[in-house]
């Protein structure tokens, strides 16, 4: 475990603006990340996670830092805030396995552009490794990129992180990501793009951008003539409503069906206005029809499901 006492005093306030929002924190130090949901975990810095409204943070050893501790407070401080959440409801194997690199990816993403805001808002130091960062990127293996003849789905994901992590310096390495690898990094631009020429500071403006990377993406996938994902069918990003809407019936907002998911016969709540899963909830004695009479507000009420306002 991290004693939270050797914190700095910018990190100490960001440690204790988190902690408010959870019953308990712990970060703790791993040599490796086994989730293969990461994909490449050689290059994990650091996770979080939640469960029963506990945060684990886990830094990898070589990464036992300032930048990345806040980093993964940030990420689990957002979500106190009722910023919207990524959850995929299903069973865990092979097949789902790009499925889950790329919501992942994507939505960790579009939170960094608010994360790495915060870090410089309140002072916390990050130039060192930042630099560290960017001496990573300049001495990535040329040849290794160049030698595929197909564009890689993985690297225009990479690559859109970093557009997004390091835009306030991207005249250190964006020349060099060009020429490296073009074809994905066209790609990556176009998803950047969303994040960058779009301001989003509260959780309804970033649950629109996160939807819209999901169907770019998606886009991107179908004309790389690539298996399309299908992001905004199998991740949640949970409803962010406005007041007016409480008062409206489910039907009014969502389409719903009733599905089986792992076993278990479920709703699956999809906004009209763009498409995307917004919630799954177990099938309890409310028939289909009961539920799209039911008021937004009772739903939240019943189903115990936390919501902020747009």
């Amino acid at each position: 475990m991290i004693d939270i006492r050797y914190f700095s005093d910018n990190l100490k306030i960001l440690y204790n603006d988190t902690s408010v929002l959870f019953e308990k924190i712990s970060i703790e130090i791993v040599d490796n990340f086994e989730d293969d949901s990461f994909g490449d975990t050689s290059e994990v810095m650091g996770s979080q996670s939640i469960n029963n409204n506990e945060v684990i943070i886990k830094i990898h050893e070589n990464w036992n830092n300032e930048y990345v501790i806040s980093h993964e407070l940030l990420h689990a401080y957002f979500i106190g805030q009722n910023y919207p959440d990524h959850i995929y409801h299903g069973k865990f194997n092979e097949s789902i396995r790009t499925l889950m690199i790329a919501r992942q990816s994507i939505y960790n993403t579009v939170l960094h552009k608010l994360i790495i805001r915060e870090q410089q808002r309140r002072e916390i130091n990050i130039d060192e490794e930042l630099n560290q960062q960017i001496q990573n990127i300049l001495l990535t293996n040329v040849a290794e990129i160049k030698k595929d003849s197909m564009v890689n789905p993985g690297l225009v994901l990479k690559l859109f992180d970093l557009l997004v992590l390091y835009d306030f310096r991207k005249e250190e390495f964006e020349k060099f990501l060009i020429e490296t690898c073009p074809r994905e990094y066209k790609f990556a631009k176009r998803l950047a793009n969303i994040c960058l020429q779009n301001e989003y500071d509260n959780p309804f403006k970033t649950r629109q951008i996160i939807v819209k990377v999901f169907k770019k993406f998606d886009l991107i996938l179908k004309e790389l003539g690539l298996p399309v994902l299908h992001l905004n069918k199998w991740i949640e990003i949970g409803f962010v409503p406005r007041k007016y809407q409480l008062n409206s019936s489910l039907e009014n907002t969502f389409f719903i069906e009733e599905t089986i998911i792992s076993d278990m016969t479920a709703y699956r709540l999809i906004s009209k206005v763009d498409d995307q899963l917004s919630y799954v909830v177990a099938k309890t004695h409310y028939k289909l029809d009961e539920m799209r009479k039911m008021l937004l507000e009772d739903f939240y009420k019943i189903f115990n499901i936390k919501y902020t306002l747009s």
